[in-house]
């Protein structure tokens, strides 16, 4: 079984991090779409951690997991 998640790490007016996962993507994901949509996040300012807002995107990653079931 193959899995996709998609990471977003935000910075938030603290400066500091704020991670976004998002499990079980559809494999036509884009670069575009993430950057696009991140971006649309960070300035719809729907996005809070303990009251502070994200305010800016620093990095998105997707992650590519195997399971390989034995029994």
């Amino acid at each position: 079984m193959n899995t996709k998640t998609l990471e977003i790490t935000f910075e938030n007016a603290l400066q500091k991090p704020v991670k976004l996962t998002i499990p079980k993507l559809a494999s036509t994901i884009t670069r575009e779409l993430v950057e696009v949509q991140a971006d649309k996040i960070v300035k719809l300012n729907i996005l809070m951690y303990n009251g502070v807002p994200v305010t800016k995107v620093k990095s998105a990653q997707l992650i590519d997991r195997t399971v390989t079931v034995l029994f």
